[in-house]
């Protein structure tokens, strides 16, 4: 089985995080990795424009060097040699917010927890990264002339201390999304009911256009639906999911 790992996002502290990602879920997933059947896809943003002054998720992130970034995945490519690594580094979103807004169909379709531009801004954002990552994985497929059976998303900032199962202990019919619930751990407020089911998730290829497209194709032709924040518009698309732990991690601040 072939299969491409791709961790998407702002860096933030990407480098203290990928190690364990490799430990604890890339080499235990599948068995006899090789740099024909596993490759991993790094698109990183080296700053990090979220949302501040926002109530629990006003955290800040030093700017990552993106030499120094660079320079850390080519140790990556010489410490763990059974993968084929890509990447694409950027500075900053690929897209303009505005240019992005503009792709919305129907703002008001997006409430409560939408109705904040910079809050809608940050998952549409996210969003459109997902769909970046799968134009550039049907490249890699293309030029390397093979075709991925899994499609694993790990988010670049989780920090993992305990192993995944072998794929062969998941439904391999269904996408398999994380279960996350330490957002706060003052408890402070009530944990969403889906919350962090959009941090890592296991993807089969009958569900590659379901996970990597359908989701901007749903934002940019939406007259219908409603969605009140991001974990929701996450799900809908996915058809056939479900929700375990994969492996335990936290999300590392600092």
């Amino acid at each position: 089985m072939n299969r491409i790992y791709f961790l998407c996002g702002n860096a933030r502290t990407f480098l203290s995080c990928f190690d364990s990602a490799y430990e604890n879920i890339i080499s235990k997933l599948f068995e006899n990795n090789n740099k024909q059947n596993t490759h991993i896809l790094f698109y990183l943003k080296c700053d990090d424009p979220g949302p501040r002054g926002v109530q629990y998720w006003d955290f800040e992130y030093d700017l990552i060097d993106k030499k120094k970034l660079k320079q850390e995945i080519e140790r990556y490519e010489k410490k763990y040699k059974n993968i084929t690594f890509h990447s694409k580094l950027l500075d900053t979103n690929e897209i303009g917010d505005n240019e992005l807004l503009n792709q919305v169909k129907d703002r008001s379709k997006y409430v409560e927890g939408f109705e904040r531009d910079n809050i809608f801004l940050r998952a549409l954002h996210f969003n459109y990264n997902i769909e970046q990552c799968g134009k550039i994985i049907e490249e890699i497929q293309k030029k390397n002339n093979i075709e991925f059976d899994f499609f694993i998303f790990i988010r670049p900032d989780l920090f993992f201390s305990k192993c995944c199962s072998n794929i062969n202990n998941y439904d391999i019919n269904k996408v398999i999304c994380s279960c996350y619930s330490p957002f706060t751990p003052n408890k402070k407020r009530a944990t969403p009911l889906y919350a962090g089911c959009d941090l890592l998730a296991i993807i089969p290829k009958k569900y590659k256009d379901a996970f990597f497209f359908e989701r901007m194709r749903l934002i940019r032709t939406n007259t219908e639906h409603v969605f009140k924040s991001a974990e929701p518009l996450y799900l809908h698309t996915l058809g056939s999911y479900q929700r375990i732990q994969i492996g335990d991690f936290k999300i590392k601040r600092i």
